[in-house]
């Protein structure tokens, strides 16, 4: 049975000297800080930036961007119209066809 990954502590805690870009990439090429922790806060950091954008996005429900949201992303589950295709009628029937002339007994003497 496989165990439920948990949580990793951050790399980045109160008590941790801050530091530069430089620094981080420097301490994860020497390992001293693992892949998970890094992929983790970054994952966190991302979505705390995005926070307000989305809030905002979400508040207003009649936005342009929504409306460009369902056009860009259409349900899948909706049902589409069916769309009636025009089929014309074989040559000589129809309602604009012409009715060859019918030959009357006697009228070719």
């Amino acid at each position: 049975m496989k165990e439920s990954v948990k949580p990793q502590k951050p790399f980045v805690t109160d008590d941790a000297p801050e530091g530069t870009y430089q620094e981080l990439e420097d301490d994860f090429a020497a390992k001293e800080i693992h892949l998970g922790d890094l992929k983790a806060n970054i994952r966190e950091a991302i979505i705390s930036l995005l926070e307000p954008i989305r809030a905002a996005f979400l508040a207003n429900e009649d936005s342009e961007w929504q409306h460009v949201e369902q056009l860009a992303y259409p349900d899948p589950n909706a049902k589409k119209k069916k769309e009636k295709v025009y089929h014309p009628p074989p040559p000589g029937k129809g309602k604009n066809a012409k009715s060859a002339p019918v030959p009357v007994d006697g009228a070719d003497q």
